[in-house]
Parts: C-alpha cells; structure tokens; sequence
C-alpha cells in the first residue's frame, strides 16, 4: 500500500496534532497529565484534585471521540471509492478510530472514578 506524498503529509500533520495535543502518548490512552495511577494513590486524592483530574479526564474522553468521528467520516468518504488504496486507507481508519474509542473509554472511566470522590457537598 503506498500513499502519495499529499496523503503522506496529512498522516504527518496529523500525528503532530496528536502529539502536540496529548493524544498521542501511550498510544492514546494515557492523558497528557500527571494523574495518579494505583488505587491507593487514587484514595490519596483530595477534593479538589479529584474535580480537576475528572474535568480533564471528561475533557481528554471528548477529545478522543471527537477525534474517532473524524477518522470515521473518512474512513466513510475513502469507502466510496473503488481505488484499493482509497479502500485500503479507509480500513486503516476504522481501525484508528475504534483504537480511539477505546482510549476514550479508558479516560471516560477514569472520570467517573474521580468524579465519585468529589464530595457530594462539592460543586464543579
């Protein structure tokens, strides 16, 4: 499967936005924060940080969906068409957004976490 050089640069300009945005590390499924990562670390965490750590877990889940449904509506416009590397370039695509909901699943879930530790008194 070889790609022209517009398509080459767009797969480049696309994991620099991945890179610069987070999204990229870890494969995704890691948010560009520090959070912390065992369950007794994760009893450790105060109010405030809970409400902090779950905004940006919510906002790391909405930018991975977001992001899959990119990939998926070209994935749908490469589909269209009968060139095996437009065909070939569209799987690819589903294959990296279903890795990007899966991610988003991942930081969704962490965001319920924290989001459960906010005392219900508290107010974000």
């Amino acid at each position: 499967m070889t790609y022209s050089n517009g398509s080459k640069a767009l797969l480049i300009l696309w994991l620099l936005t991945l890179t610069t945005a987070g999204c990229a590390t870890d494969g995704g499924i890691k948010p560009p924060f520090e959070a912390p990562t065992s369950s007794t670390d994760r009893a450790d965490v105060d109010a405030s940080s809970a409400v902090d750590l779950a905004f940006k877990y919510r906002q790391e889940t909405a930018e991975l969906r977001n992001e899959a449904r990119r990939l998926e509506l070209e994935a749908e416009f490469y589909s269209k068409h009968q060139d095996q590397e437009d065909l070939d370039r569209a799987k690819h695509y589903l294959g990296l957004a279903r890795e990007m909901r899966k991610a988003a699943d991942v930081t969704d879930e962490k965001a319920r976490d924290y989001r459960a530790q906010v005392p219900h008194t508290r107010v974000n």
